[in-house]
């Protein structure tokens, strides 16, 4: 299995007082991750082209939301034959079932570990699941606001918003990934091609930074690459012309990772 690890921070996710007052003491609680505020409109991508269509699904998009102790689920989008919800928010579970196995709705489940006793050293801080359905654009989401909890005292520790970047499905494998960028992991996207899943373990140390590696450990051709975040609205035509370059400088460069089989996580 070939694995990439990239070496970068992420902020936000803060000593809680206890820790910081006994440096170095024993802790048992685990992370627990809480999402929330699902970003109801935004952009999706050609990856041929470059071209962005903008997308309001306040009243259409289908999200729900499971935070837990052992792991927490946003999940996201349906499939209609159609290609439209209807009724709005809710799944289509025939249309779903007409292209099983394949899953009409994308999940993300992150994976709280334990905090060890030396949080200033780099530990696994979590898992991130991530699936990318096959799901009708009107139902889909473009983001959520993930906190991060000790699961046992119910302090906060950090939170991150992650950025959903969704594509039209017409070109390759690799471009019609969609992906996942955290705000405070600069440079970093965590890429899924259709109807896949893949696993991703987070590294990191507790001192005001967290995620000082990402690293695909499992799944079915995810890989973690370096797509911006795309914008919330589509910009004025000058702005679409250098995005559509910029993005699409960055999928002959993934193409080429992918040749080198420097990219992929392959089982």
């Amino acid at each position: 299995m070939w694995e990439m690890s990239v070496g970068i921070t992420m902020k936000r996710l803060l000593l809680a007082a206890s820790i910081l007052a006994i440096p170095g003491a024993a802790v048992a609680d685990t992370i627990e991750g809480l999402w929330s505020q699902p970003v109801l409109a935004g952009t999706s991508i050609d990856e041929t082209t470059g071209t962005l269509t903008g997308l309001n699904n306040n009243a259409s998009a289908v999200v729900s939301i499971s935070n837990t102790a052992g792991a927490s689920t946003i999940n996201w989008g349906t499939f209609s034959t159609t290609g439209i919800t209807n009724p709005p928010t809710v799944p289509d579970a025939a249309g779903c079932a007409s292209i099983a196995p394949t899953s009409c709705q994308s999940t993300v489940t992150f994976t709280g570990a334990t905090l060890p006793p030396d949080t200033s050293m780099p530990f696994t801080v979590g898992t991130f699941s991530y699936t990318n359905g096959t799901s009708n654009s009107d139902s889909l989401i473009f983001g959520a606001k993930l906190t991060f909890i000790d699961a046992q005292t119910g302090t906060t520790l950090g939170f991150d918003n992650v950025s959903i970047n969704n594509t039209l499905n017409t070109g390759t494998e690799a471009q019609n990934s969609d992906y996942l960028v955290f705000d405070g992991l600069s440079g970093v996207s965590f890429n899924e091609p259709e109807g896949q899943t893949d696993v991703a373990t987070g590294m990191g140390f507790i001192d005001g930074l967290v995620l000082t590696s990402l690293t695909i450990t499992s799944g079915n051709g995810g890989f973690i690459g370096n797509d911006p975040p795309l914008p919330a609205t589509v910009p004025e035509p000058a702005g679409i012309t250098l995005l559509g370059a910029g993005l699409t400088g960055l999928a002959l460069i993934g193409r080429r990772r992918n040749q080198r089989s420097c990219v992929r996580a392959l089982l």
